[in-house]
This record gives C-alpha cells, structure tokens and sequence, in this order.
C-alpha cells in the first residue's frame, strides 16, 4: 500500500521481494473474496491469473524504455531531451549491505519515473497522461480507505454516522498530507504495514476455521460478473505505476536480477490474491461483503480477534492514507511551482483532502468504487500506456528493413529477377547439370536421380547468400506437394492431382452472400478450370465431384454449379486460334492520350497508358525515397534487381 520511492541501494531479492509486497498489496484485497461472489471460483481464478500475467508484461515494457532512453541519451521516440540526474525522495539507507557497498561504490543514476518515459514516448500529452491518471487513482485509492474506516468505525459507535465520521476523520488526515517529506512519513509506512500483515493473516486463518460453517454450492462462472471482477482484479495490481522505482531502488550491480526476482514474487502475490478471494468467498458464500472484514463476527472469549483486525486495518489505513496523497500532492506541487510557496501547497492540500471527503459522500460503496477506478486510470496505467509507450519508443523494431512488403506491387517481379541473378550468377556452379531445376518465383521443384545428396545441396545454396534460405519438402509415400500441385510418382511416371492443404476448411463464398452472381459463377468456374488443368484422367472424376460436394454444403443450386462445369469445360476446349487479337497502341500517359483512347476505342484499337515512371526509375531512386508513394509504387532500393532494370 505504499506508494513512497523505495529506499536506494537494495541489494538482496529478499529485501526487493518484501518491498514489491509491500508495494502492491493494498485493500483492493479486501474487496476480492466479494467480486468472486459476483464472478465464481473458477472464473475468478482464470481472470486474475490473466491479468496477473499481463500485468507483469506491461510492466517489464516500461523497463525496457527505460532503458531505450537511457541508451538513446534521451533521444527515444523521436525526441531529444535533457536527461537530468535526480535525487531520491528517500536518502540510501547506509545500513543496507556495507561492506558489499564498499566493494561497489554507488555511482549517479539517472532515475525515470512513469511520467518521463510519457514525456520522451508521447511529448508533453504523454506525461500530462500519465500524471492526470495517477493523480486519479491515487486519490481514489484514498477514497476506498475513507470508505473502509467510515463503515467499521460507524459499527462499533452506531451513534455516529459514516458522514460524521467522515467529518471527524478528515481534519487529523488533512494535517498529516502536509508532511512534506517521505522520510517524515517512514515510521507511519511501517506501522501501516505492519498492522497490514497481522490483520490480513487473521483474516486468512478465520476463513479457513470457518469454511465449513456455511454450506452452500459456490458458483464458479458468471459472465454476468466478468466486467466487475475484471476490473477489481486490475485495481489490486495498483503499484503498477511504482515499477520504474522499485528496478531502480535495486543496486547497480545487481540489477540484471530484478527481471527474475519481480517476476517470481508477482507469481507469488497472484497466488495470494487467489486464495485469499476464494477462501473469504468459500467461508460466507452468498452473504459475502463488499469489505470482507464486515463479515467478521464479535468474538465472545477474552481476545475479540476481529476487532483486533479491524483496529489493526483501520489504522494501517489511516496511516497509509498521506502516502498514498504523497505523490498527488509532490507532482502538483512540481507542476504548479508550490513547493517555493507553501501556504498554495497547504491550500491545495485542504482542496485535495476535501474532494475525497465529497467522493466517499457520493460513492459510499466501496466495490463499486473499486471497480470504477480499476476500470479506468489502473487500466490506463497497467495496460493501456506501457504498450502504447513502448510502440512509440521501439518503433523502429517494427519496420521492414530488409526484402520487400507483402503485397507490393512489384514484389514478384523482383523477386523473381533476384532469383534469377543467383541461379546465373551464384547457383551455376552449384546446381549440377544431372538434376531438373524448375523453379516458379521462389518455388523450386527439383528432380534427382536416387541416391543423391540433397542435404548437401540445400546446405551449399543456404551458405551462398544468406538471405535467401531454401527449406526442404521431400517426397513422402510416393507424393509431393507444390504450390498447389500434388504430384504422385507411380511406375516411374508422373500424375497430378489437385492439393488442399490439411487446414483447408472449405470456407468460401456463400450462395446466400451479398456477391453478386458473376462472382459466384467466376469462383466455380476458376475451381473447374483447376481441376481440368491440373488432374491426370484418373483424379479427374474425384476432383469434380468434390467440387460439386463443397459448393452442394454452401447451398449452391446443383443446376448452377453444373452449369459452371459446363462453362469450364467450353473454356478448357475452345482453340486459341478463334480469339482475334484487339489493335493495341501504347501512348505516353497525358490528357491528351486519354481523350484520343476514347475516340480509338470505338475503332476496335484497344489504348495502353503507359506509366509516366518506369519500373527502372523507380528503383533507382535515392535510398532516402524508400517508403514514399509514386504512381501506386511502394519504393525500396534494392541493388541486386536495379542492375536487371
């Protein structure tokens, strides 16, 4: 619970394990064992690991940036800004490990927090971002502790009520934000967390005495109850914001283990927040709080242990509650310049201590502020903004910078050009002339006589040019496939039958689709000519009747896909010499040459426009040009194909 800088200089994981707990474990705990009662054990349990997971992972991304900055010089993401040492809000504590600190002397670290990693990512809208989200939560975390003390309070002096509770607790909270410093506040931090850990494990040891008490069938899922389970499983990991301070309150010379060590203990806290939820869930079933603690009952032998847990909550609470204000009020007051003028920083104290008052009088319900608050800035602060950071600062990790984009207009010119460089240039001498060698683009289909060595083939093809890596299918049961040919090798012959993939499910266009019919008729068609083009006599018959059997399944009348076969068989039997060729005059690309296309059309002269570019000139262009379009081009320098141009 809390939020305070950690102290410099840890050097053992079991010292950085107990600061992440401290850290993260909060009293979004206490509003678990509730949101399983709306979700169910097993949904629960699935939901928290998840987001325990994902958690972790956005976390490790802003480390990573972290360090893209620190490495760039403050240059990541575009931008080039002053990296500027800071000072720990908390001095080292000199007691921590001496004498290995004597062997590894510290040295000035530039420490970033949450916000200048926005700054550097996003400009100045990034870091405002960051800061409005932690302000929010933070002070609504304040507000679920107001909640907490304000109903526990009212019901061990039912003559007051939550508000004037409220009331009576502001002022004494008021007068401990005003603490300027985090090293004024440790004794109140380990007095919190102290009381914290005790209560919390009586807590665990009456759910489980008491398990048996309540019969009942617990649930286990409820899609009713996802979005508010989701979103209290994303409040409890509420030091996300805490993780650059923690990697940086590890020493230098030890900080390559705080990956493995944060990664362990997040294991272990998800662990936790499980059976904590499940067994506070499991002990009062149905009539399960939205604070856990109000379910305990009044002891009736000498030690009342749930009043104990409540005193023991209630005050941890009260003390944590200037912690969790503290970087609310240090970033206004870096912000808006109060630190040089205190009574605007008391002031702006008072605002803050006040508002929260106005939240709990208008929000009282304390899962429901959970909920709200995690589905919003703990939300933006554990998902949202890590991975939007760290697209915008590894950016460059996403770009093509070798060969050619998937669907570019001259891909397979090129690489069919490039290919053709290496087999004359680079393959003659190793391609022998007792092999057929037939090759489609970048698919090669190769013949060899028996006995030979492929491996060694493929071997001296891959070590010639590194970047064309051939992979290797070999003939299997007396069959192989090629693109979409199944070849079979029967009597020392060749056959062919149409090849679908394993994965092919069939999934094609509809009868009933919005396509129109020449579409419909087009892609039926397309599948016979296949068939009759690719399929020796034998597989002829089996391949139609397949196709009559998949277009049959998407509702295809029989007559209509009949209808097409006939087409493709009309189109696979017509003689090219009946096709009369159209007149064809290619014009340079002008106004002038369209409207002369117009009057030459109605003569029969089909008219090419002829691209103002040639493919040539477009390669050839300044390497400084790639990834600027021209006449529909996508331009990439590539020197091995401009030398074909």
């Amino acid at each position: 619970m809390g939020v305070g800088r950690p102290a410099m200089g840890i050097t053992s994981p079991a010292k950085m394990t107990a600061n992440i707990f401290v850290s993260f474990i909060g009293a979004g705990m206490l509003g678990l064992p509730f949101a399983y009662k709306e979700a169910g054990i097993m949904e629960g349990a699935l939901i928290m690991a998840v987001v325990g997971y994902l958690s972790v992972a956005a976390m490790l991304m802003l480390i990573d940036c972290k360090y893209a900055i620190l490495t760039s010089g403050g240059r990541a993401g575009g931008r080039s800004i002053i990296m500027d040492t800071k000072v720990p809000l908390i001095p080292p504590d000199s007691s921590d490990d001496e004498d290995e600190d004597e062997r590894h002397p510290p040295t000035p670290s530039t420490d970033l927090t949450y916000g200048d990693v926005g700054l550097y990512a996003l400009g100045s809208g990034g870091k405002r971002l960051v800061d409005i989200a932690v302000v929010v939560s933070q002070v609504g975390f304040c507000c679920g502790y107001l909640i907490y003390l304000c109903k526990n309070l009212s019901i061990y002096l039912p003559r007051f009520s939550q508000r004037l509770w409220l009331m009576l607790l502001l002022p004494p909270l008021y007068c401990l934000t005003l603490l300027r410093h985090l090293n004024k506040l440790a004794i109140f931090s380990l007095f919190a967390q102290v009381s914290n850990v005790l209560a919390l494990t009586v807590v665990f040891w009456f759910d489980f005495s008491h398990s048996e008490e309540v019969p009942f069938t617990p649930k286990e899922f409820s899609i009713k109850g996802f979005p508010f389970f989701f979103a209290v499983a994303i409040y409890c990991y509420e030091g996300a914001g805490m993780i650059l301070s923690l990697e940086e309150s590890m020493a230098e010379h030890k900080r390559d283990k705080f990956r493995s060590t944060f990664v362990c203990t997040m294991t272990g806290l998800t662990m936790l927040y499980i059976c904590f939820g499940v067994s506070g869930y499991a002990s009062f079933g149905p009539h399960t709080m939205d604070i856990i603690t109000l379910n305990l009952p009044h002891g009736s032998g000498t030690v009342d242990f749930a009043a104990m847990v409540k005193i023991c909550l209630g005050v941890s609470l009260f003390f944590t509650y200037p912690l969790m204000m503290f970087p609310v009020t240090h970033l206004l007051d870096k912000t808006f310049g109060f630190a040089t003028v205190p009574y605007r920083g008391n002031i702006m104290r008072l605002i803050l201590v006040i508002m929260t008052g106005m939240v709990v009088s208008a929000v009282p319900n304390f899962a429901i502020l959970m909920s709200l608050i995690g589905a919003t800035c703990c939300t933006l602060l554990a998902f949202i903004l890590p991975a939007a950071f760290h697209l915008a600062i590894f950016k460059q990790l996403y770009k093509q910078t070798y060969g050619m984009r998937m669907g570019s207009p001259i891909g397979a010119v090129l690489a069919n050009l490039y290919m053709e460089h290496l087999e004359s240039e680079h393959f003659a001498n190793i391609i022998p002339s007792s092999i057929t060698w037939l090759r489609y683009v970048d698919n090669v289909l190769v013949i060899t006589p028996k006995r030979f060595d492929v491996q060694n083939l493929q071997a001296r093809l891959n070590a010639d040019e590194l970047a064309i890596q051939f992979t290797l299918e070999e003939e299997s049961n007396d069959k192989l496939p090629f693109l979409d040919v199944l070849i079979h090798s029967v009597d020392n012959s060749l056959r062919f039958h149409v090849y679908q993939k394993p994965t092919n499910k069939n999934d094609l266009t509809h009868f009933y689709s919005s396509q129109d019919t020449k579409t419909k008729r087009g892609i039926i068609i397309r599948f016979f000519l296949r068939a009759y083009r690719i399929c020796s006599p034998e597989f002829l018959d089996k391949e139609c009747t397949y196709i009559h059997r998949t277009f049959t399944d998407l509702h295809f009348p029989s007559f209509f896909i009949k209808d097409c076969k006939k087409r493709a068989l009309q189109i696979i039997n017509s003689p090219c010499t009946n096709i009369t060729p159209n007149k064809v005059i290619i014009l340079p690309n002008s106004q002038v040459a369209l409207n002369v296309s117009k009057v030459l059309s109605q003569a029969n002269t089909r008219v090419a426009i002829a691209s103002s570019t040639s493919i040539k000139d477009l390669t050839k262009q300044n390497p400084s040009t790639k990834n600027q379009s021209t006449q529909g081009f996508t331009l990439y320098p590539v020197e091995a194909a401009t030398r074909f141009m």
